[in-house]
This record gives C-alpha cells, structure tokens and sequence, in this order.
C-alpha cells in the first residue's frame, strides 16, 4: 500500500471579510495504492466503506468523511487554514498505517502462526 499525498495552493475566488484581498486556499489530494491482494482482502472482508477520517455532527454523532473506498479512488480537501490540512494529513498518514496493520492482521486469519518465544 503506498499513500501518495499531492499539496497545493491558489488564490480563492472569494475576497476576504479584513482585507477585501483574494484569499489563499490551500488544497491537499490523497490517494491510496493497493495491491491486487490488498484488494481482495478488502472485497473479502467487506472493509471497502470503513471510516478513516471521522467528523461529528451537532448532535455529537460521529460520521466518516472519508472511507477506505473513497480514499483509493482519490480525495482532495480544501481549506483557507493550512492548519487545518497539516491536522488532516498527520491523521490520515496515521489512519493509512493502521488500516494497513488491520489488513495484514486479516491476512493473517485462516493459517497457522508460529510464534518463537
């Protein structure tokens, strides 16, 4: 599984409250590359709609906006604050190894394990 992380900025089309300048928004694409087994595991186990990144909602319910099937077709998030999008990235480089230690976890079911102790 590889992650690849594209970063870029340009001006917004919108002018700023303060300034009545353009504003910078600032835009990240993520994608993931999976293997042909990866990806079996993934149609096998059914994990295809499991949620990377989560939000919650006024009510306090949590909610994915962005699932292991979305991120492999790509996902771009944009945003005005660059502070915003290193949050998101540093969760998502997280969630990418997490997700990729599952996989090899249920890769692991159906065989024996020897463990040397």
């Amino acid at each position: 599984m590889k992650l690849i992380v594209k970063k870029e900025q340009h001006q917004s089309d919108k002018k700023s409250l303060f300034s009545g300048q353009k504003s910078i928004l600032f835009s990240l694409f993520a994608k993931i590359e999976i293997t042909q087994e990866e990806q079996e595991l993934i149609d096998k186990y059914r994990v295809g709609d499991r949620g990377l990144i989560w939000a919650t909602d006024s009510d306090g319910d949590r909610f994915p906006i962005l699932t292991v099937k979305k991120l492999v077709q790509g996902y771009t998030k944009d945003s005005g604050d660059i502070n915003i999008l290193i949050t998101f990235e540093e969760e998502l480089k997280s969630e990418c190894k997490k997700f990729k230690a599952f996989l090899e976890i249920m890769e692991s079911f159906g065989g024996d394990e020897i463990i040397e102790i």
